[in-house]
């Protein structure tokens, strides 16, 4: 090669090295597809490019809700059931899309994942997951690679439920999510601006003890299933709790 040719090449040559490593890949993805042998090579390509990604990336509620979903969708309607079946639901009146934000995990046993925040009902846009609910058959959850006590909260924390029971928890959730579905049908009907989606469920959840919780500051919480009242009247009125923070004023200087 000429120096010439070296120094013009110099510059875009990370860039051209590039493109031959993704050569075979973009022609892989860019052949037609003409019958059904070409759909499932495409479907192994696809496979094959995300398992290379994921193997460069770091284990992060993000990468394993990716990984849970890509293997849900290879048999998409017996997972459909499998939901169903863990939250009590009747799999021929619950639509697909309200359990769009749960999928299979197999976590010393398989139980349902819950992602927060949960992606949209409504749009393909992709959600960085930052934390995923494990909840087993009986309704107990955990947080994935977590043990503390944790209170997930709603969307709105001036006025919510909070539940300790995971299942309760979830159904509010798949609910909310055909609510929001249907607002969003009705507006673009006439011709308003569709509700956006937070990926937040609209109860709380409660893992662990009520005492451990450090509580936000809001006009009313109502327990749910799976916590008492007086537990959580009791872990409400703690002085170093967040439910007070409004009273605590400082005398001036």
């Amino acid at each position: 090669m000429r120096r010439r040719d070296i120094i013009i090449a110099g510059p875009y040559a990370a860039e051209i090295a590039v493109r031959q490593v993704f050569a075979p890949i973009d022609e892989a993805l860019s052949a037609p597809i003409q019958n059904m042998a070409d759909v499932r090579a495409m479907s192994k390509t696809c496979a094959e490019i995300h398992a290379a990604l994921d193997a460069h990336e770091p284990d992060t509620p993000d990468k394993l809700w990716r990984a849970a979903r890509r293997k849900e969708r290879e048999k998409w309607e017996s997972a459909h059931m499998w939901k169903c079946r863990m939250l009590d639901l009747n799999p021929a009146t619950t639509p697909t899309l309200a359990l769009g934000g749960m999928t299979a995990m197999n976590v010393d046993g398989w139980k349902l994942a819950v992602a927060l925040p949960a992606p949209s009902p409504m749009t393909i846009e992709h959600v960085a997951i930052t934390d995923i609910v494990l909840m087993d058959a009986d309704g107990q959850a955990t947080v994935n690679n977590s043990k503390a006590p944790t209170l997930f909260e709603p969307i709105n924390t001036q006025r919510f439920t909070v539940h300790a029971d995971a299942k309760t928890w979830a159904r509010d959730f798949a609910r909310q999510r055909l609510e929001h579905v249907r607002a969003a049908q009705a507006a673009r009907r006439n011709a308003n601006i569709p509700p956006a989606w937070h990926g937040r469920p609209a109860s709380a959840l409660l893992i662990g003890s009520p005492s451990k919780i450090d509580w936000p500051a809001s006009d009313l919480i109502t327990a749910g299933e799976g916590i008492s009242s007086k537990d959580l009247a009791r872990a409400l009125r703690k002085p170093r709790t967040n439910v007070h923070a409004h009273l605590n004023f400082r005398s001036a200087a």
